[in-house]
């Protein structure tokens, strides 16, 4: 293993961590199709924010944003880490 490597292994391990201890986390990265130049994707908690939306209650959660360089970049993270992992679940309160 080449030490840029093992640097890329530990930083999907940090990202992997952070995802894994929010209740909510956002991919945000450059998007001139929007207005304020930014767009963005849940890669986990849309049940928790479904569910928030739906009660029409106040609610906290932790949240984490995760700059990304890309939309693509974003949804690889939800597929990997988040709720699009396989037989992932936004934890429910």
């Amino acid at each position: 293993m080449t030490s840029k490597s093992t640097t890329a292994s530990k930083e999907y391990a940090e990202v992997e961590r952070f995802i894994s201890e929010a209740d909510v986390v956002l991919g945000v990265f450059p998007d001139q199709a929007n207005p304020d130049g930014i767009g963005h994707i849940v890669i986990k908690g849309v049940a928790l924010l479904h569910q928030t939306s739906k009660a029409n209650e106040v609610a906290t959660f932790t949240q984490l944003t995760i700059p990304c360089d890309d939309r693509a970049e974003a949804d690889a993270y939800r597929h990997v880490f988040g709720d699009g992992k396989s037989g992932a679940r936004s934890r429910l309160v």
